[in-house]
């Protein structure tokens, strides 16, 4: 039920535009609030225990810039977004309810929390697309690259949507969070495909074949 958001623009964002995104994400989640953005060539990020409307963004200068508002189904000790070196990920979803002390015999992997997202993650920073994992998800992933680049992803489980408008590419984990904010031309990602935003060209790949889409 958490809120994603993804945005990415020309120019400097201007503040009230961050600001009334969350807020009006916050209805998908109250527990916590995390933005992850780029500024002077680094990956930056500010997470909180309270909900959005109590958050007071950080004077941030960045064109891009993603978020998570969260509905904890458990405690707040592991929040979004979930970060490494030049890579930040938020999602909506369940990937595992297994035990933390197993994840590593089931994935072959490493992990650094018992956030389930770090899964999608630590799959992605090895080169395994998080759409073969099993779960719920829709994701957007930022890379901290000489040109900054996002990724933004659903299985058949979870909604997605994006727009462009005035100059600004939105994405949002719910169709109603973008139309409150006056967004307009908004579409539907498809699911199980790969979309990626660099230096204001979108491309998407087909990542494997969906099964039943539920949204």
């Amino acid at each position: 039920m958490c809120a994603v958001i993804g945005l990415s623009s020309e120019n400097i964002i201007d503040h009230t535009i961050i600001e009334n995104l969350l807020n009006q994400s916050m209805i998908r989640g109250k527990h916590a609030t995390g933005i992850a953005w780029i500024e002077n060539k680094k990956l930056n990020y500010e997470i909180v225990k309270y909900s959005a409307n109590k958050f007071k963004l950080p004077n941030i200068k960045t064109k891009t810039l993603i978020a998570h508002c969260r509905y904890s189904t458990s405690d707040l000790s592991w929040n979004q977004p979930i970060i490494d070196t030049n890579i930040a990920l938020v999602h909506n979803g369940v990937v595992t309810q297994a035990d933390p002390s197993k994840w590593h015999s089931i994935y072959q992997l490493d992990f650094k929390t018992k956030c389930d997202s770090e899964i999608l993650l630590r799959h992605w920073q090895n080169d395994i697309h998080p759409l073969h994992v099993d779960g719920s998800m829709s994701c957007i992933l930022l890379e901290n690259n000489a040109i900054p680049k996002i990724h933004f992803f659903r299985n058949e489980q979870r909604p997605l949507y994006y727009a462009k408008h005035n100059n600004h590419f939105y994405i949002a984990s719910t169709k109603d969070i973008l139309k409150r904010c006056e967004i307009k031309n908004i579409k539907k990602t498809d699911c199980c495909m790969n979309y990626t935003l660099q230096n204001k060209i979108l491309n998407k790949n087909q990542i494997r074949k969906p099964y039943e889409d539920l949204q």
